[in-house]
Parts: structure tokens; sequence; C-alpha cells
């Protein structure tokens, strides 16, 4: 036996695959034998844990040649070998990996909340985990985005684009990123808008590295109105009679069978069926317009169970959470009355102050077990709900009704309501605040609005939603920033918040407890106690028996501070306490000591006596301290930059990136709320004639001036404001806008106004395509600003209206945001910096419409002109599909380019501009 040997290679690389065989072969099946395959090698991998060798499931394979692929965690096993099995004989082949040489992602597969491969469909309510297999990219952050398959085929397709359902991101380890979707019932919503889905949704999961989309395959997902396992059948609610009140279980006559004595089965506990009520029983059907509904829970094995109930309300973007709390169940027929009048309006999302209905469904989960299920949407009238944020808002009309002197000014383009803060606006953000520090809050506000600048009703409006966030609605100052963490997470750089199956820590080793798997948490962004774990486990918190108990050691926060935030930023090494006494605090916390100095010299402009170098604890003491540090932080990040005069609502998340750039999506989500749905109806800020305004002449300013010959002339200024004006009639001109110019020479475009809009979100930014993209997707050079106001002028006179897109980020570069494709050919790394932009094709009506040029809907006269006006102007580098195709024939300075079939691309290249010192125009 001694000469049947294993043949391969013993030191294989990471990611490669690799083929062994034996060294000789014999026919599978021999004369004498009738079929069976005993001469068929049989192959087994084992690792070696704990001084004994594992056989591992997976990697069965039997025949005479077979293929195996090490992943990145092969790297630190003491030991892996290949069994080989023929008969009586045995070989062996001990394997020891070595790394890639270059980070590569080998696989991307979707598994189900245990990470398994999904044997059946799965339901909404559920997690789907994407597992994103890497090689040498350990502790890397790898980004995946969830997909609704419309289009036949594997692998992404075009046809999917406007199917993406989120984006999430995981951390690199052991070779592999787990990231965990859940399918929220408002996918299926999604799924089911182009009418072609069936009971069975298809999802697939993507990820990005080296300009590559890698795609999974698909898994099936239960449309929410199909039954799942266990039913066989889907039992209506309209034939299920229910009390009004829990029903006793009949109890069960004993039997004198065998069995009778024998110890019971313990039943599978299960929730079977879940759905809404009328307060009597009855079925809902309509707009459901009473106080409470009853939700109704059938379950088996389950009684004196703890469960939690969920009621939302379905977006299409997310859930709004409506209610949440944990019963026991009494009976395998339970039911709870939820007070709908109890619950604020305000958690309703987007509709709140519309008076028309929300879709709300209820969710149940078995505390002990996970398992759980939803019941169909119903619609509530949405007057059915305590209505606090409408009172809000008639309360702000009530209070601020302009005066009549007001409302002169107003007409001339000037807003009173941005001069200064008022304590009842304060008083309808802040609810359970103290009046005492209310008055204060105001009183150092409108000390400091003018010179800090945040001087409108939009600035305020985006400042008070951040500081929302931060002190929540008592407005208590925030405690220094929060430095609890467990050794484990400050060493791994995340951990699990809610998780499962608790490993006990020891308390003589001092190995704390941990918990196995759960939702991760990827913000433990502290990097230096990865490098310098023995001062992690020497300060950072250590459990024993349950999630921060504080079982073995407490966490020592000051010396974590000290540790975290030492010799950089203007802080000293640990032994001088910089890093505690520099760590996050205010209204919008700030950090580092080199922050604070930079911070005290705007504060010093108002008032040098706030000295928060000096005494940063007072940030936390006086309010006057706090307002004007979280006030003189937002002058230092130049946060009205990427605000502008934009109402919108995206426009909260580049704010929130300045702010704090490692927020968490929830906390991302609840900061763009708090404007959208508190801050920006208190401060009226559509009603805002500052927001509607063009824009105040300044001296100093640039001055282009767009003729209707596409010619421009400039007027250079000594500021960077770049006021634009277009001729309305010959020699007589309007002013549009006065932007600001930011640090890149770029200024940023309004979202909409006379003639023109925006579609799409606002990009975020980061690094892709080999640059580093800034914020946003609307800015271009000040001399391309002049040109687009001219082509617009001509479109408004028109009567018609264009929709624009992408144009370049902040800086100048193509741009980008995580879990989307790097948008080239709007910055060119440098070459095409401020020059393009994108925009939606006309429809008959003259209004940009979503779709491909082939559509009917396509005016090909309207479109022609628009591309004209762009010539006109100095764009001759310009993209539309098939243009000959559509238009007949060719259009001066287009080019066929196919990705340009639901949008067209103007790109500036043959400006007429001429610099004058002074114009003999006539203003209008």
């Amino acid at each position: 036996m001694s000469d049947f040997k294993i043949i391969g290679n013993a030191n294989p690389e990471i990611g490669k695959e690799e083929f062994y065989s034996v060294d000789k072969f014999l026919p599978e099946v021999l004369p004498f034998q009738t079929g069976a395959k005993t001469n068929r090698v049989q192959w087994e991998i084992y690792i070696l844990e704990n001084g004994k060798w594992r056989k591992t499931k997976e990697n069965d394979k039997s025949g005479n040649i077979v293929s195996y692929k090490f992943l990145q965690k092969s790297l630190d096993r003491k030991g892996i070998r290949i069994l080989a099995r023929r008969g009586e004989d045995t070989g062996r082949l001990d394997i020891k990996t070595h790394p890639a040489g270059v980070p590569k992602i080998d696989s991307i597969e979707l598994l189900d909340k245990n990470g398994q491969k999904p044997s059946k469909p799965l339901s909404y309510g559920q997690t789907l985990k994407a597992r994103v297999h890497c090689l040498h990219m350990e502790k890397r952050k790898v980004s995946v985005t969830l997909w609704e398959d419309d289009v036949n085929g594997s692998g992404h397709a075009q046809g999917n684009e406007k199917n993406i359902m989120q984006t999430l991101s995981g951390v690199v380890k052991n070779g592999k990123a787990d990231i965990d979707f859940l399918l929220r019932p408002s996918f299926a919503k999604i799924a089911k808008k182009d009418g072609k889905e069936d009971k069975i949704h298809e999802y697939y999961v993507t990820t990005d590295f080296n300009r590559e989309k890698l795609a999974s395959k698909n898994v099936n997902v239960n449309d929410l109105e199909t039954p799942v396992a266990p039913f066989k059948r889907k039992v209506p609610v309209q034939q299920r009679s229910h009390p009004a009140a829990p029903v006793k279980q009949p109890v069960q006559p004993k039997t004198n069978t065998p069995a009778a004595n024998a110890p019971a089965k313990k039943e599978k506990g299960e929730i079977t069926n879940v759905h809404l009520t009328d307060t009597d029983g009855r079925a809902i059907t309509g707009t459901f317009k009473q106080k409470q509904i009853k939700v109704w829970i059938d379950s088996k094995g389950l009684i004196g169970k703890e469960i939690r109930l969920k009621l939302y309300d379905e977006d299409d973007a997310w859930n709004d959470l409506l209610f949440d709390q944990k019963f026991t169940i009494q009976s395998n027929i339970y039911s709870v009355v939820v007070p709908l009048n109890e619950i604020p309006r305000s958690r309703g999302g987007d509709n709140i102050l519309e008076g028309d209905e929300q879709e709300v469904f209820a969710y149940v989960e078995v505390i002990e077990t996970g398992k759980n299920k939803h019941s169909k949407k119903v619609d509530v009238d949405v007057k059915v709900f305590r209505p606090d944020e409408n009172k809000i808002v008639n309360a702000v009309m009530k209070f601020f009704e302009p005066k009549a002197e007001d409302k002169k000014k107003d007409e001339k383009g000037e807003c009173e309501r941005c001069k200064k803060l008022d304590k009842d606006e304060l008083k309808l953000i802040f609810t359970d605040a103290n009046d005492s520090i209310l008055t204060d809050v105001v009183n150092a506000f409108n000390d400091g609005a003018e010179l800090f600048e945040i001087n409108t009703c939009l600035r305020k409006a985006h400042f008070f939603a951040q500081v929302l966030k931060e002190v929540g609605t008592n407005l208590k100052l925030k405690k220094p920033e929060g430095m609890n963490y467990s050794a484990g997470a400050l060493k791994d750089g995340y951990w699990y918040s809610e998780g499962t199956n608790w490993i006990k820590g020891n308390a003589i080793t001092g190995e704390p407890g941990y918990f196995q798997n759960g939702t991760k948490k990827n913000f433990c962004n502290l990097s230096y106690f990865r490098t310098n774990k023995n001062i992690a486990d020497l300060y950072g918190r250590k459990d024993l028996n349950r999630y921060s108990d504080n079982g073995i050691q407490k966490a020592n926060e000051d010396m974590l501070a000290n540790y975290a935030y030492s010799d950089k930023f203007g802080n000293k090494g640990p032994e001088t306490g910089d890093g505690s006494k520099y760590r996050g605090k205010g209204l919008i916390q700030l950090t580092w000591k080199e922050n604070y100095e930079k911070v005290y010299e705007k504060i010093k402009r108002v008032d040098a006596n706030v000295n928060i170098v000096s005494n940063p604890e007072k940030i936390l003491t006086d309010i006057r301290y706090a307002v004007f540090s979280a006030m003189g932080f937002w002058q230092l990040k130049n946060i009205n930059s990427v605000i502008g005069n934009d109402l919108n609502e995206s426009i909260a998340n580049l704010v929130t990136a300045k702010v704090n750039p490692n927020d968490d999506a929830d906390s991302k989500k609840k900061r763009r709320e708090n404007y959208k749905n508190i801050t920006k109806g208190i401060f009226k800020v559509d009603e805002c004639k500052n927001n509607k305004a063009a824009g105040k002449e300044v001296d100093g300013q640039s001055e282009y001036y767009a003729y209707k010959s596409g010619k421009i002339k400039l007027i250079n200024g000594t500021v960077k404001k770049h006021a634009y004006y277009v001729e309305k009639e010959e020699g007589k001109f309007k002013l549009l806008y006065v932007l600001d110019e930011n640090q890149y020479g770029m200024v940023k475009i309004p979202s909409s106004g006379d003639g023109f809009g925006r579609y799409s979100g606002v990009d975020a930014g980061g690094v892709s395509g080999g640059e580093t993209v800034g914020q946003g997707d609307h800015f271009l050079l000040p001399k391309t600003a002049a040109a687009l106001f001219g082509i617009i002028n001509e479109v408004h006179q028109k009567g018609w209206e264009i929709k624009l897109g992408d144009m370049s980020s902040e800086n100048g570069s193509d741009p980008w945001g995580a879990g989307y494709d790097h948008h080239a050919g709007h910055g060119h790394l440098g070459t095409r910096k401020g020059l393009d932009c994108d925009f939606r094709y006309l429809n008959t009506s003259g209004k940009s419409y979503q779709g491909n040029n082939t559509n009917s809907l396509f005016d090909k006269e309207k479109n022609k002109s628009f591309l004209s006006f762009a010539y006109t102007y100095g764009f001759r580098k310009n993209y539309c599909a098939n243009p000959v195709t559509v238009f007949g024939n060719a259009i001066p300075g287009v080019t066929h380019d196919s990705g340009h079939a639901d949008h067209g691309h103007i790109g500036l290249s043959n400006l007429d501009m001429e610099e004058v010192t002074s114009l003999n125009v006539i203003k209008i």
C-alpha cells in the first residue's frame, strides 16, 4: 500500500485551483463487478484543531482526479491534510498554503442567516447573508449591493439598474466578509412595480473590485402574498372566526395507550399566522379608521414564551416603525390591541401632513428562536394617529405669521426669519428641554449666527437637525464621547450589537465572553488598538456572563481615549491626558486639540472669553461654550458649501458626512429624517425667499453675461462670488444666481429653477476609479455654469423644463458614491473638470422624462433644439445613442454613444468668452 500516493501541489497559493490525483489508476468498474464503483477514489480533507484532526464535510469528493481551491482562512490553520481512499489503500498529503500575490475577490454567494445555502425560497422579513470570499484582503472593507432580478440570464444586467435595493459594507476577516440584508417587505413593492413578477421574486448581490462587477447566483424569495412553509395553503382572514378574547384550548382526555406514560415529545414552537382585524375581530376592508387595531397571533408550542410585536408603516425605501413591544403568549390564539391613536403621526414617514393613508403591517418575532412572521398590510387613515407633527406645523404658522412690514421685505427677496432664532421654534424641536436652557441656546445662537454664517432658514434647519440627533429632545449637553468598548471590538474593529450564542468568559484566565454571531456594528474606528492589542486588553471592557456586564473588567474610558487620540492632530502622548481632554464633546462632537484650537479661532471673533482650548470641560456645563463650539465647527468644516440653496433632502447626507464621516446607516437616516420631517417645516424652508431669490449682488463679484448669440462676456471680480446674467431681450439682462466658488474652483448648480430641475440622488464621494472623489455631483467650473445658464434661459423662454443629472463632484472629479458604478466622463482625472453635464430627454410636452430616446414620448424637434442651444453656447462634445436614427440626420456636435439611450450628455469644448472691464447693458 505504500505505493498509493497523492500527486499534487503541497504548497498551493490561496485562491488558485489545484488538481490532485493518485500515482496509479484502476478502472472504476472491474469486469467482475456489477456497476459498483468500488475503485473510485474517495477524497477527504482534515484540519488540525486543538491537537486533533477534524474531518470537513463540505470537501468530500470522488474521482481519479479532483480539484481544490484553498481560501484565506487556510493560512491560519495549524494543519491541513488531504486523504485519498480506494478500497484498503489510503494516501495522504499535508498541505501548507501561502498567500496570494495580489488582493482579489474570488467569489460572492448568497446564504440564509445561518450561513447555509437556501434549500427553499426565503420570505420577506428573513435575513439574507451575502458572503464575499476574498484573497489577500484581510481587514479591508468591501461593499455589496442587493438587486432584484428582472432580466433573463445570470450576472448583473443593465436592465436591473432600477431595481437596486440596498448597499451595505463589511470587513474581511479570515478571508471572507459577511453582510446581512434584511428582506424588507417594502422590497416586494419595488419588485412588483413592472408587473412582471409572479409568486417568486429573485434576488442577487454584486460587489465591485478592480472595476469589475462580480455577481452571485440568484436566490428565490416568496412574494408577500405567497404562503410559505410550514403552510400548504393560505387561510384567508375572512374565513377565520376569532373571538374577542383569548380562548382556552380544550383539555385532551387521558388514554391508556402504552405511550401515555412515556415522556411527551417537546412540541416545536412556531408562529403559524399573523393578521389584523378591528377590535371586534372583524376583517378589515377598505381604509381602516378606528382608533385601535387588533393583532391576532396564531401559534403552536409557544404558550409562556416571549414574543416581540412590531407595527410598521410600509414605504418604498424603508419601513417606519410605529409600535414595538414585548408580550408573553397566553394561548395558541392570542390577540393584542394596539392603540393607534397614541402613536405619533411623525413615525409614519413622508406623508404625515397630507391626511392620506398609511400601509400598516404587523411583524411578530419569537425572542428565544428569532422565528418570525408578518401580516398582510392594511390601509389606515392617517387621521387615526396622534397628530403631533400636524400641530407643530399649524403652530409654526400661528407663531410666525409674518407681519405686514415683513411681507414687504419678503416681496423684495428678504426673509426676516433667516436673521434670528426664536425660542418658539426651538420648543417645537426640543420638546422636552428646560425653558431656561432654550433661552440660553437662543441667546448664544443669535449672538453668533451672522459671524458663524448659520444665518438662513435652510442652514438653521440642517444645523438643528444634526444637533437633535446628537443631544435628543431634552437638549441636555452631550456627555464626552463614549469609550465603553470591549477589548474584542477594539482589536477587531467591530462587534455584535444584537448577537446570538453567547460564549461565556473565564474569570480565572481573563478571557472575555462574546457573541459567536449576530448583527455586526462596523464602526469601532479606533485603529490604534488593532496594532496595539495589549492596550486594548489592558483597558477595554471584558464581559463574563452577558453582553456589557463588566464581569471581568470595566472599560477605562479615559485611558482608552488617551491612547486612541494620542500623538497626532495636536494631541501629545497618552501620559498627558490630551486624548480624554479633547475627545468628542458638545452639541456636535468636537475631537482633537488641533480642532479645538481652530474652532476657538472662529469663536474669538464673537467672544474671546469662550476659550474651549483652556477649558474644554466647559462645553459639557456651559451652554454658550456648547453652542459656539458647534457653530465654530460648522464654519470650520465649511458645511454651508454642501448645502448651498439646495432643498433636496439628500443634502442632509452630505452634511452628515462632514459632521460625522463614520456614522452608521441608521444614524444617517435619523439625521436625514430630522431635517425632512421636523426642522425643514419648523424653519419654513420651502417658503424662505432667500432660497428662491437669485442672490444678492456683492462688491467685487465676477459677472458673467450670457448673450443669445452664445457669447459670454466676463467682468472679473476680486472675490469668489460669481453672478450670472442672461439676456432676456436685446441688451436687457436678468440676474439668475450669485454662486460661491469653493476651494476647488467650482460652483454648485442649484437643484431647480425656472426651466430646469434635477434627477437622481446626491453622490456621497469617496475613493473610486483611481481618484479621490469629492462630495456631490452638481458642480461645474464658473465659465461652464455661465454657458449652461444661457441654455437654460433658452429652454425657459420656450416654456420647457429640462432635468439635469450628473456633472462633476465638488473637487471636479467624476461623481461617485459607494454601491454605484464610477461615472467616468465627468472629470476624467482632471482633464474634464467641471465641463460636462447629463440631461434627460424632452417629451412632447417639453418636459424631461425617464426613458430611452426610442420611446414614443421622445420629441425629435424639441431635443434637436436643446442640442442646438448647447452647440451655440460652446457645448460640442455631446453624446446621444444613435442620433442619426432618432433625429433623421446628423446633429452638429453630437456623437453616437450606446450608453446614452436614456439620457443625453453635453460637454463644453468651444466656449466663446471675452473678458471685459465694463458693459453698457440694462439690468432688469
